[in-house]
C-alpha cells in the first residue's frame, strides 16, 4: 500500500528518487515544504517516518512502477479530454452556424 502512496507522492513532486540520510530514505527540506502546501504537516510526518522506515530499493522499484502507471494513465486523461473539449467545440460550432440559418419547416404532402 505505502508503494503507491510513494508513487503518488513521487509524481507530485516529479522526482524519481529519494536522497539518503544517515542510510535512510528522506525528503529534501524543499520535498518536505511543497508536501505540506499540497497536504498538511501530519500527512508529511507521518510519510517521512514511513520513508525512512523502507529498508531497501525494492519498494523504490514498485514505487517507480506505479509512477510510470499512474503517468501512463494521466497521459491518456489528458489525450481523451482534449478530444471531448476539440468535440466540444466543434458541435458549438455547428449550432451557431446553424442558428444563423431559419428554421425549415417540413411539411408532409397529402396524398
Amino acid at each position: 500500500m505505502f508503494d503507491k502512496l510513494l508513487a503518488a507522492v513521487m509524481s507530485r513532486l516529479g522526482i524519481t528518487s529519494f536522497e539518503k540520510k544517515d542510510g535512510k530514505y528522506a525528503l529534501t527540506e524543499e520535498q518536505r515544504n511543497a508536501l505540506v502546501k499540497m497536504y498538511n504537516e501530519d500527512f508529511v510526518n507521518k510519510f517521512e517516518k514511513d520513508l525512512s522506515g523502507m529498508s531497501d530499493d525494492h519498494g523504490l522499484e514498485n514505487a517507480l512502477d506505479y509512477k510510470n502507471k499512474l503517468e501512463a494513465l494521466q497521459a491518456k486523461y489528458d489525450a481523451y479530454k482534449k478530444s471531448a473539449e476539440e468535440q466540444v467545440r466543434n458541435l458549438t460550432e455547428l449550432v451557431d452556424t446553424l442558428s444563423e440559418y431559419p428554421e425549415q419547416v417540413y411539411f408532409p404532402e397529402n396524398g
